[in-house]
């Protein structure tokens, strides 16, 4: 059996998080321990997923926009090597103007470490966005630790249902959402910036009016795009060993055009547009 440091380094080879985090968030059953998390922490992956890929009032989009690490662990997901952190924590955090953020996401109060940490009121999920140094603490906290207003709580009524095996896929598409290969051939790149070598025609930078499009309730789920991005580059973290996820059956139906993942009874369906 693979040891807790080499299961480590294998998961950051791919995530590129720092090496004490890749450790520290390597399960005790001795797997990569990128899906192994709490039920709390489940809720709050699957639902920054809906809500950063699905048409509406929230803007979560903007955070795939960002430069990020995604470091997952059990109790906290974790955004690190972070190009902007104060514009990334303002954009999940809730504010009080246009851009709000996931619904019911609130800052906790600064522990001296200089970090954003969040937890999310209705799920108790934690998020962390590392600063590496001291960040801007003071006018984010100013909404505080309030309750959820009238529009999160309607935001969250109105998202659609996700069945148990939907809630873990999404969750493990947010956990790889930043991986890559040491040699450049596949980067995932928050999913606005991938590139892959197999399909170097389809450059995946993607325009800031251009949107994802999330559809779909319970088991039956299709994320739709125009960006040129093949659907492969996006599956490929959830069958690469160090990293995979159990269980998940990848179909390619079209080349760089249409691919479907399986979870259980959980189905995506990928298509470019």
């Amino acid at each position: 059996m693979p040891t807790r440091s080499r299961l480590a380094y294998r998961r950051s080879r791919y995530t590129g998080e720092p090496a004490p985090l890749a450790r520290r968030g390597v399960s005790r059953d001795r797997t990569h321990g990128l899906d192994a998390c709490s039920p709390a922490q489940l809720e709050l992956r699957s639902l920054l997923f809906y809500f950063a890929f699905t048409r509406g009032p929230w803007h979560l989009a903007r955070m795939l926009f960002y430069t990020w690490d995604a470091s997952p662990q059990h109790d906290m997901f974790v955004m690190t090597n972070v190009t902007a952190p104060e514009n990334l924590a303002r954009t999940v955090g809730a504010k009080g103007y246009d851009r709000p953020g996931l619904p019911g996401l609130r800052l906790l109060p600064d522990a001296g470490t200089g970090n954003y940490d969040f937890v999310h009121l209705p799920t108790g999920g934690r998020l962390r966005v590392l600063t590496g140094g001291e960040g801007r603490y003071g006018d984010l906290a100013a909404v505080g630790m309030r309750p959820p207003d009238d529009d999160e709580a309607e935001g969250l009524a109105a998202a659609a249902s996700m069945s148990h095996h939907t809630k873990r896929l999404f969750a493990a598409l947010l956990a790889r959402c930043s991986c890559r290969t040491m040699d450049g051939r596949w980067d995932v790149g928050q999913f606005f910036y991938a590139s892959d070598h197999e399909f170097a025609d389809q450059p995946g930078r993607m325009a800031v009016e251009e949107r994802f499009e999330l559809t779909g309730s319970g088991d039956r789920w299709e994320l739709a795009w125009s960006l040129a991005t093949a659907p492969e580059t996006f599956t490929r973290p959830l069958i690469t060993p160090g990293i995979e996820l159990p269980g998940a059956r990848i179909t390619v139906e079209q080349a760089g055009t249409v691919s479907t993942i399986r979870l259980g009874t959980a189905q995506l369906r990928l298509i470019r547009q």
